[in-house]
């Protein structure tokens, strides 16, 4: 998804997900247990750190205009 949102143009991108907190597109998220049944539904997957600083700090394929990750975000 953060791919495909900064192949589209866009400059921020945050994700909540239930039971699932977002630490940064480069740290594989960590499930959570909520009144003990398991809550992930798809593969948590992350960015390499490399793809990361090219996203959030030197803005690589767009002109040196980078996304920003919104960490730390739980619905």
């Amino acid at each position: 998804m953060v791919e495909t949102y900064y192949e589209k143009g866009f400059d921020i991108l945050t994700m909540t997900e239930h039971g699932i907190v977002n630490k940064g597109w480069n740290v594989k998220p960590k499930q959570l247990q909520i009144l003990s049944i398991p809550v992930q539904k798809y593969p948590l997957t992350s960015l390499t750190d490399a793809r990361y600083k090219e996203m959030t700090v030197d803005g690589t394929g767009r002109g040196g205009r980078i996304m920003l990750d919104v960490p730390m975000g739980m619905s």
